[in-house]
C-alpha cells in the first residue's frame, strides 16, 4: 500500500473521488494543481502560498499566491497562525522547500496540502500563466 501511495504522489495521479485521507499530502504536476487552483480557490476553501523568497516572488508568481518566505525567522510561527481547515495549494522553485513544508504542515495538523511537483520551474515549463 505504501509503494502504491507513493507511486499515486509521484505521478500526481488521485486515487480518491473526494479530498485525500487527513495527513495525505498530494504532490501534483502542473496541469492538476491548476485544476486544483480553479476548484480549491473559486470554492473559498483553498489558499495558495508560494514559498520562495520575496525577490524570487517578484519574478513572476502563480495568480492568487500569497508570499511566505520559507526562509522567514518566523516561517513556522506563520504556518501555525493558519486555520487546519483550508485547503493548501502549495510551491516553491523546484519543489524542495514545499515538499519540506507540506511534511511540516502535516506534522502541524494541517489535513489537505497539495504541493506543486517541480515547483514553478515545471509550471513554467508547462506553460502555465505566470503573473508579474
Amino acid at each position: 500500500m505504501k509503494c502504491l501511495l507513493m507511486f499515486l504522489a509521484l505521478t500526481g495521479t488521485a486515487l480518491f473521488a473526494g479530498d485525500p485521507p487527513t495527513k495525505f499530502n498530494l504532490l501534483l504536476k502542473a496541469q492538476a494543481f491548476a485544476k486544483a487552483i480553479e476548484t480549491h480557490i473559486q470554492s473559498g476553501d483553498g489558499v495558495l502560498l508560494d514559498l520562495r523568497t520575496p525577490d524570487e516572488y517578484e519574478e513572476g508568481y502563480i495568480s492568487g499566491a500569497e508570499n511566505v518566505n520559507f526562509y522567514d525567522e518566523t516561517f513556522k510561527d506563520q504556518l501555525k497562525a493558519m486555520p487546519r481547515d483550508k485547503t493548501y495549494l502549495i510551491y516553491c522553485r523546484s519543489g524542495g522547500r514545499s515538499g519540506r513544508t507540506a511534511k511540516l504542515m502535516a506534522e502541524l495538523g494541517f489535513k489537505r496540502v497539495y504541493d506543486l511537483k517541480g515547483g514553478m520551474n515545471a509550471w513554467k515549463a508547462a506553460k502555465q500563466a505566470v503573473a508579474q
